[in-house]
């Protein structure tokens, strides 16, 4: 924290004489003694006598802030790279047992890829600062994957054996796809808006 302190008199920092001449930006080598016995004045605020920080040693909020969304666009790459790979359906029926459909075995083939993008863009704005087509094409790609998982979530809903024999459940993998394009697209508009 810099604050411009005004020239003037104040108290000795080292204590070797009653005051010495502050400049505005550093202590002189002009000195006074009182010959007067003292009379209580309240001391003025002294100007800082400590050390300035390096630069970088103190981050703001919005370089906190900036670093929490890259590394949240980051995440939400990997996280979609690891829904496309995990279970997004499962179907039990008797005889049968459990049907368990990855998500590579359709749609997260798709996702998977707009996951590495992600992860891309995520790995270039925490690596080479914030570019507006890396977090325009981060965007683009969790709003796919919202698509693709949102369509496919909704699919698997509807998908209802009217026998009543076969029980469809939405997998983990679909959900946390859904989510994760849902967390893509909020970094890449914060990350839009913060850039400018």
């Amino acid at each position: 924290m810099n604050q411009a302190w005004p020239a003037g008199w104040y108290p000795d920092p080292t204590r070797q004489f009653d005051q010495r001449y502050y400049d505005g930006t550093s202590w002189t080598d002009h000195v006074a003694t009182r010959t007067a016995p003292p009379t209580f004045i309240a001391p003025p605020v002294l100007p800082p006598t400590f050390a300035v920080a390096p630069v970088g040693a103190l981050t703001s909020a919005g370089a906190t802030t900036k670093r929490t969304w890259m590394l949240a666009l980051f995440l939400s790459g990997v996280a979609t790279i690891a829904g496309a790979f995990m279970t997004w359906a499962s179907v039990t029926a008797p005889f049968f047992g459990t049907i368990n459909m990855s998500g590579t075995d359709g749609d997260g083939k798709i996702t998977g890829v707009a996951g590495a993008a992600v992860v891309a863009c995520g790995w270039f704005a925490i690596n080479r600062g914030p570019q507006t087509w890396a977090l325009v094409l981060a965007l683009l790609a969790g709003l796919g994957v919202t698509a693709v998982g949102g369509w496919d979530l909704i699919d698997i809903q509807n998908s209802v054996d009217d026998s009543g024999l076969a029980l469809v459940r939405v997998g983990s993998g679909l959900w946390l796809t859904v989510v994760a394009g849902i967390a893509t697209s909020a970094a890449a508009i914060v990350g839009l808006v913060q850039s400018r």
